[in-house]
């Protein structure tokens, strides 16, 4: 049996591994690719226990390619296990959003109401589509690059819970509701609200 590394057991000594932020490490080896549910730092070490004996390096070349899938809420199995955004039974084909991807809330689909738990994700864009008559609840952060936008339902960001949108922002119908103690962080364009409702908690 060959020996295995300190920074995780689970794989070999010497290995490459890596990680994304503070999630698990998996292994680089000589090549891998991999989908990444969460945005944040790449890290990579070689899976070694003592670091004080080594000398040279490791030249790694890697490429980012976003998503250009939409993921699509159902709700399929709000009914048994809950609402919630990270079990994969609640999306379209049991594909659970990623980062780079596009998320939509559409009524043609689904008004089932979801409880948004899922952290640290960057999406292309968050959309609540005309005809969606649910409620979205974040109770959990997200980064929107491509833009934000509440066209139907409503879309509440719970207290000390966050969505930053670095894209356009807007209101075009439904409900957006901040809690007393919620984040929305805005580009310098601001919000457009042009129909619906913007709340905010006195």
């Amino acid at each position: 049996a060959g020996q295995f590394g300190g920074v995780d057991p689970a794989f070999k000594l010497g290995q490459l591994i890596g990680r994304i932020e503070g999630g698990s490490w998996f292994a680089v080896g000589s090549g891998t690719q991999f989908k990444s549910v969460i945005g944040g730092q790449l890290y990579l070490a070689m899976n070694d226990v003592d670091y004080s004996d080594n000398s040279g390096l490791v030249s790694v070349s890697f490429s980012i390619v976003p998503s250009t899938v939409t993921k699509v809420w159902t709700g399929a199995q709000a009914a048994l296990f809950g609402p919630a955004a990270s079990f994969p039974g609640n999306w379209l084909n049991d594909d659970l959003p990623a980062s780079g991807d596009n998320v939509a809330f559409d009524g043609a689909v689904s008004n089932v109401s979801c409880n948004w738990d899922i952290f640290g994700i960057t999406l292309s864009s968050f959309t609540l589509r005309p005809g969606f008559t649910g409620s979205v609840l974040v109770q959990g952060s997200i980064v929107a690059e491509g833009g934000l936008s509440v066209a139907g339902g409503t879309l509440e960001i719970g207290d000390y819970n966050e969505i930053r949108v670095r894209g356009s922002a807007a209101v075009s119908g439904g409900t957006l509701r901040l809690k007393a103690a919620a984040r929305l962080v805005l580009p310098r364009t601001g919000l457009t609200v042009s129909g619906g409702r913007f709340e905010t908690a006195q």
